[in-house]
């Protein structure tokens, strides 16, 4: 019960004292996808659907694969593929790193890790991710996670407060 607890109140105190705004954003690409397409996504959806839209509409995704079943999240309009053709993986748990699916992706893929800070299992495989060579982008935005992976750019690593 006190580690979880420690974990949490740790993790918060480090994310509030280290997260950028959307102004510290230094990547083209990043910077559109904040202050372009997460301004315009719809208010009215959870914050997960709002950060899920816009990575939609910014990286043009065609393709989602959905690790468990997640009846929360709308992405009716995607087609469903497997986890190695995706454009878009979303996980919840530490599953992804059971598979060598970073080592063997050439396309650009995006994984989100939902649930970010909820354990230090997650939170673990989230940092082991970001340190694929694969991974170009990494985005901490407290509640999720995302990697972006094989797009040509210097790797980047973001702590991103977006309330």
């Amino acid at each position: 019960m006190i580690k979880p607890l420690f974990f949490r109140i740790s993790r918060l105190l480090h994310y509030v004292f280290s997260a950028k705004g959307k102004h510290s954003i230094h990547s083209p690409v990043l910077f559109n996808l904040l202050n372009e397409h997460l301004r315009t996504a719809n208010n009215s959806n959870s914050r997960n659907q709002r950060i899920l839209d816009a990575l939609i509409s910014c990286f043009e995704i065609q393709s989602v694969y959905v690790e468990n079943d997640m009846a929360t999240l709308n992405l009716n309009t995607l087609k469903h593929q497997k986890k190695s053709t995706a454009d878009l993986l979303i996980t919840t748990s530490d599953s992804i790193l059971k598979d060598e699916l970073l080592a063997t992706a050439e396309h650009k893929q995006i994984i989100v890790l939902l649930d970010l800070n909820k354990n230090s299992s997650n939170f673990k495989s989230f940092i082991h991710l970001k340190s694929s060579k694969k991974v170009t982008f990494s985005l901490d935005m407290w509640t999720i996670g995302i990697l972006i992976c094989n797009y040509p750019s210097v790797k980047q690593d973001f702590i991103l407060r977006y309330f």
